[in-house]
């Protein structure tokens, strides 16, 4: 039997367009596989990039929290010797407007033991006339410190000014005939200790 010759034309037709279809398929996958790897290169980079600003935000969050922490000591700290140099300085003031009269050369001894540097040398060369200043007084001596407050720092110095109110003001060379004198006490760090390395009466 023989195959009628349309048939066979509609046949290889359709053979035709299937490997044309088949072919066109074949290259649309073929021109689109470049542009899935730029792609699936372009959603990992994006995901590299999220990754590396949660890791630049964390890490600005440690650094920020770091400085924040050292920033808050270093401001107790300096706070602290600032309270801790204010109270040693009232403490001191405090001891050179007490004396008794019976007892001078104790009195030299306590403003020696509050003192350092410039301001023990000075006492310790004037000691025997402090202590004459002291048995001459007709009663014993006191004072209280009114007020006071951290003016300056410089370097391991830090300088305090005090109010307070004297029975002998002279005696850290205020104006006898006042009750009250202003005084700067400039404070050093000894041993641990914060003690009077300079007074100044302030009028």
């Amino acid at each position: 039997m023989t195959d009628d010759p349309a048939d066979s034309r509609r046949l290889q037709q359709a053979r035709d367009r299937y490997d044309a279809a088949v072919l066109a398929e074949q290259q649309t996958r073929d021109a689109a596989a470049p542009a899935r790897v730029r792609q699936a290169h372009r959603r990992a980079a994006g995901v590299r990039l999220v990754v590396v600003a949660a890791v630049i935000t964390a890490l600005g969050l440690l650094l920020a929290g770091w400085w924040a922490h050292g920033s808050a000591d270093s401001m107790a700290s300096t706070a602290a010797d600032d309270q801790a140099a204010r109270e040693a300085a009232e403490h001191a003031v405090v001891t050179m407007l007490t004396a008794d009269p019976a007892h001078a050369d104790r009195y030299v001894q306590d403003i020696l033991s509050v003192s350092t540097g410039d301001q023990r040398i000075r006492i310790q060369g004037a000691r025997d006339e402090l202590e004459k200043l002291v048995a001459a007084q007709p009663r014993s001596t006191s004072g209280q410190v009114l007020s006071s407050g951290v003016v300056g720092t410089e370097g391991d110095k830090t300088t305090i000014l005090l109010v307070a109110q004297a029975t002998s003001p002279e005696l850290i060379g205020g104006d006898p005939s006042q009750n009250r004198v202003g005084v700067t006490a400039t404070m050093v760090q000894v041993d641990g200790r914060w003690l009077v390395q300079q007074t100044e009466a302030v009028s």
